[in-house]
């Protein structure tokens, strides 16, 4: 199942509790599973709950401005951002391979050692993506809210 907001947030079911039993229900803020043996209910948090996309090429000019306005998002959930970097021939890689060390924490940087282009490239994050819900944003373009990432969330959480 997929949801796309009015802001580009999507949301996505990555089968991420299949481990646990079927009757356990998956909401937003993580795995909800009922032990057999067990009356009360245990909450598993998905972490992260959001992977921001950024795919980028040839972008040395911007991806600076792009990540820290993504790093400064205003969110008490934990957020992974996902940096497709597709062999560019500026200095945009050497950018981003600094904000990634810098910030191994929150930024996993995706080095193609080839051009693959828009599409696979932005596929190939979709695929390596740990969040529950996906936002994105471009290379060339970064967040003014700092409360946009927030936002999404509530939105898409309180239209289930």
């Amino acid at each position: 199942m997929v949801g796309v907001d009015t802001l580009g947030c999507a949301m996505v079911d990555r089968n991420q509790c299949s481990h646990l039993p079927a009757e356990s229900a998956v909401t937003p803020q993580g795995c909800l599973a009922k032990d057999k043996h067990m009356e009360e209910t245990v909450r598993q948090p998905i972490d992260p709950l959001v992977s921001i996309l950024v795919i980028t090429y040839n972008q040395e000019a911007y991806i600076a401005n792009t990540l820290e306005s993504l790093l400064n998002q205003d969110c008490e959930f934990p957020y992974e951002i996902l940096v497709g970097e597709d062999c560019s021939t500026d200095g945009t890689r050497a950018i981003c391979e600094t904000y990634a060390s810098k910030y191994p924490d929150r930024i996993r940087l995706i080095a193609n050692p080839t051009n693959l282009g828009l599409m696979p490239n932005y596929l190939n994050l979709i695929r390596q993506a740990k969040g529950y819900y996906l936002s994105d944003c471009g290379g060339d373009d970064y967040w003014v809210a700092p409360d946009r990432l927030r936002r999404q969330v509530a939105l898409l959480e309180s239209h289930p």
